[in-house]
């Protein structure tokens, strides 16, 4: 699925009822935002898993990994061009100190640096 924002601010705020400038002279050529389905099933996670606080982001240095965190502190890494979970994550957990506060679920960011991920 291509991700276009919604709630991009339009430069032309008049009541016309004008169709947006950017998408009459900058026509898109590929989708944004339809689901596009794959001929394979693929689950994440298990029944028995706990999403309580799941959490996804996309990222990755082209975009092309689903990160999903979910209470404790499990992870999954879905490579999104063959939709197979990734290998190599150690007991699928994600290293956090024990919470201090009563806090129990927990917040996942995408690293940038100088604005570039």
């Amino acid at each position: 699925m291509k991700y276009k924002s919604v709630w991009e601010i339009n430069d032309n705020n008049d009541n016309n009822n004008q169709s947006d400038s950017k998408s009459e002279n900058h026509p898109i050529s590929q989708p944004f935002n339809t689901w596009i389905r794959h001929s394979q099933d693929t689950n994440i996670g298990k029944l028995e898993n706990d999403f309580r606080g799941v959490r996804g982001l996309i990222g990755g240095k082209n975009n092309n990994l689903l990160f999903i965190t979910y209470y404790q502190q499990n992870i999954e890494v879905i490579d999104l061009k063959t939709m197979k979970s990734l290998n190599g994550i150690k007991n699928k957990i994600m290293p956090r100190e024990e919470h201090k506060f009563g806090l129990k679920y927990h917040c996942f960011v995408p690293l940038t640096m100088n604005n570039e991920k």
